[in-house]
């Protein structure tokens, strides 16, 4: 890249970084803990019932909650997801923000590691339950390397935790084929039909309990395209990618984590993203950082380990 261009994206850069600054409202300031090692930053926009059930799945997390924070940017959503400033309690360390015009989910992120402390950053889908040692495991792979991109998201299942009439007939097709089947929900499947089918609302499918006694994974299903067709193609690359000339494709945002220190390093390309998404091209939702120069590109680890479960 031309060092004058350069130049003048980083400005372009800070100058928006600066504008989302003085267009966001933290709840919470800085805690000023030192023993923060991981920031998990969530983007939402309207999705309150869901990231209500994702933030529930952290407060039950295996690594320490001293050593974490939970940043959610409530990117202007016009449903009851403003009640979580006040309601939502936790013993790790929670920051609301809401900026006051709509960012988009790229621009919501870079806002969440503006306000982050960790030395890690953990992104992760408001809608997206977690399993206790989600973090525990994202975190061991940075302890020894710096240079690593840990992803969970190739293997993560799907799941439906409301049952609304916005899903789409492809989504009510896949319902109707197996919940009726399930020994648990099914009762819950067919109250939704008899009753609150024609709401135009959220109805609560699988809930905080369902969760802790496990019965979510009952109603759980693979993610077709990533693990039959995306799978099939990088399997014999190994877990960490090797030889593969693309890995930057695993960097799903939903579930992967970096050192922040390499975040810094990939600006321009948060720019260059979001340039293409106000000019209408299609979003992968990876970061491109192959194309940034002068710095080492790192190493992924694409782990099995880490199984969250998606809304799909």
């Amino acid at each position: 890249m031309d060092k004058a261009v350069q130049e003048s994206a980083y400005l372009i850069v800070e100058e928006e970084k600066q504008e989302e600054r003085q267009q966001a409202e933290p709840v919470n300031q800085k805690s000023g803990d030192k023993n923060i090692k991981v920031s998990v930053i969530i983007p939402s926009y309207n999705k309150y019932e869901y990231v209500c059930l994702s933030l529930h799945c952290l407060t039950r997390q295996t690594f320490h909650s001293a050593q974490f924070e939970v940043i959610l940017i409530d990117d202007c959503s016009t449903d009851e997801t403003p009640r979580l400033k006040n309601e939502f309690v936790s013993d790790f360390t929670f920051k609301y923000i809401r900026p006051h015009t709509n960012l988009g989910r790229s621009r919501a992120r870079n806002l969440g590691i503006e306000n982050s402390e960790g030395e890690v950053v953990i992104f992760m889908d408001a809608e997206m339950l977690t399993e206790r040692n989600f973090i525990e495991e994202h975190y061991k792979h940075h302890i020894h390397e710096s240079n690593v991109v840990v992803t969970g998201a190739m293997h993560y299942r799907g799941v439906y935790t409301f049952l609304t009439p916005l899903f789409n007939e492809s989504q009510w097709s896949y319902i109707d084929g197996f919940l009726p089947r399930s020994a648990y929900f099914a009762g819950r499947y067919y109250e939704y039909k008899a009753t609150h089918r024609n709401e135009l609302t959220y109805f609560p499918l699988a809930g905080k309990e369902d969760i802790h006694e496990g019965r979510i994974h009952d109603i759980s299903f693979p993610n077709w395209y990533l693990t039959s067709i995306l799978n099939s193609g990088l399997s014999h690359f190994g877990e960490n990618l090797n030889g593969f000339a693309l890995p930057y494709i695993a960097f799903l945002t939903g579930d992967v984590s970096v050192k922040k220190a390499m975040l810094y390093q990939t600006v321009l390309m948060n720019l260059f993203k979001d340039m293409g998404q106000k000019f209408g091209s299609w979003d992968t939702d990876c970061l491109k950082m192959e194309q940034n120069s002068g710095w080492t590109p790192p190493h992924f680890v694409i782990t099995r380990s880490i199984l969250p479960l998606q809304e799909t």
